[in-house]
């Protein structure tokens, strides 16, 4: 623990705090105990905590010391750390903030759900904290602001919810995540003021955020923001991007416009295509090929959003779609259609067209891409071929996307902390190989360890993925 001091005015004498972890990277996003037994202040009076100019969160009080959730500052070295309690008292140096990998530029996410972080149809801040986009700046240890919803706002999913063995079958996605933005407007109802309050849901309402992705956005949600008449999508998006918002208001920016007022940045997408995809899967019960939007429907949104990221001078890596089929949704969709009496013939048709719809996108993207020089597309769908043929590596276990298998939360389509990981490393190495960078990728096996969807984990509270065997 290293003590550091200050001035706080030439007349008054001098004060001391202690801050343990006493260094962290520009990144942040982790716990601080400052020990104000030399300040002159009660912890329990500090208001508001200020870290490099930006505002921690989550202030608790235990004696002489005060635990404070620290995210990040884009401001490098020995930083100033202001506490608000009657006055604001400033200890000049006091926390040293280490300087990200040189980008270029501020990094920025953009796109839906598997970019932002969601696990079991939810978003709260442990799931935002161990998604794709809060793993490639923790890389980089860069400093990415993001919004941090509170834990248990949405209900989540449990492992009673998961049908019994064999079929296993998993709590649809969609309807859960539905509901469970419904539920949440309660608890953002503030009666005093007899209105939803949105700010009610975050931890830091006032923070700018650089991971811009929402959940279920499509690319012409990415562009234009979501249709007004989604209320499960308004609701996220005001939750995400404007918490002082009305609820009977549309939110009034979309990702694209805040990326404008950021401006030129390193930004990367994991799924910017996916949820036009999504629905002839996931569109619960059974297979419907004619619910994904065709390459005509999301050409000219692709071609618009690639035109104004163009024009921000940002540099863009943005995923294919993967197979979704390898997914354990598809199989108990598959389940779906064979008990209504579907034929064999007619199940393989579907899939077929769903994959050639699939494979459409894709090729609209690659396309579409080749004519912009700022523009990468992430070869994503090997990586998930992979995960689903061999497996992937993680330490002492080998992972997959089977359920219950290591890489992918209880609804089967959004990701594990591993999962997640993984994914992060394909964007830091192409970024890195892109700006001739040589950031290090995160340790997938180590992240395992902590993950409460790893195969251990989920075995412990009774789903096992040997007593699930996916066709």
């Amino acid at each position: 623990m290293l003590v550091l001091s200050s001035l706080l005015f030439a007349c008054t004498p001098q004060t001391e705090i202690a801050i343990d972890p006493s260094s962290a990277s520009a990144y942040g996003h982790l716990d601080l105990t400052i020990d104000l037994t030399e300040s002159g202040l009660e912890a329990s009076e500090v208001r508001r905590v200020v870290i490099g100019g930006v505002d921690a969160v989550e202030l608790r009080a235990d004696g002489e010391s005060l635990t404070v959730y620290a995210v990040g500052s884009p401001e490098v070295g020995a930083v100033d750390v202001v506490l608000h309690a009657d006055e604001a008292v400033t200890f000049e140096g006091a926390f040293e903030v280490s300087a990200p990998i040189d980008l270029g530029g501020p990094l920025v996410a953009i796109g839906g759900s598997v970019t932002h972080g969601s696990q079991n149809a939810i978003i709260d801040r442990n799931t935002t904290t161990h998604g794709t986009g809060a793993y490639v700046g923790k890389a980089f240890g860069a400093y990415f602001p993001l919004p941090l919803i509170h834990d248990g706002l949405f209900p989540d999913m449990a492992a009673e919810d998961v049908g019994p063995a064999p079929d296993c079958t998993l709590p649809d996605a969609g309807v859960h995540s539905l509901n469970a933005a419904i539920e949440a407007l309660g608890a953002l109802f503030d009666d005093d003021a007899g209105e939803t309050n949105f700010a009610l849901g975050r931890l830091n309402p006032d923070h700018v955020v650089y991971n811009l992705a929402v959940p279920a956005s499509a690319v012409a949600d990415t562009l234009n923001a979501p249709p007004t008449d989604d209320i499960g999508e308004q609701i996220l998006w005001h939750l995400v991007h404007d918490p002082a918002g009305d609820i009977n208001d549309p939110v009034p920016d979309s990702q694209i416009d805040l990326l404008e007022g950021i401006g030129p940045a390193v930004v990367f997408s994991v799924d910017l295509l996916a949820n036009d995809a999504i629905d002839g899967v996931m569109a619960q019960p059974g297979l419907d090929p004619e619910l994904m939007r065709s390459p005509e429907e999301v050409e000219p949104y692709l071609v618009e959003l690639l035109d104004r990221v163009q024009a921000t001078g940002a540099l863009l890596f943005v995923a294919d779609v993967p197979d979704l089929l390898t997914l354990p949704p598809a199989t108990d969709s598959v389940a779906y259609e064979l008990a209504q009496g579907t034929s064999q013939e007619e199940i393989d048709a579907l899939l077929d067209d769903i994959r050639a719809r699939t494979n459409a996108l894709n090729s609209l993207l690659y396309d579409v891409a080749a004519g912009y020089d700022n523009v990468q597309v992430v070869r994503f769908a090997d990586e998930v071929d992979r995960a689903a043929s061999t497996g992937i590596e993680a330490g002492e276990f080998v992972l997959t996307n089977q359920r219950f298998a290591g890489l992918l939360s209880l609804d089967g389509l959004h990701f594990s902390d591993a999962g997640y990981a993984t994914t992060a490393n394909l964007f830091v190495a192409a970024i890195s190989d892109e700006l001739g960078l040589d950031a290090p990728l995160l340790d997938v096996g180590e992240v395992t360890l902590t993950d409460r969807f790893s195969p251990a984990a989920l075995a412990a509270s009774g789903l096992v993925a040997a007593d699930c065997p996916t066709p």
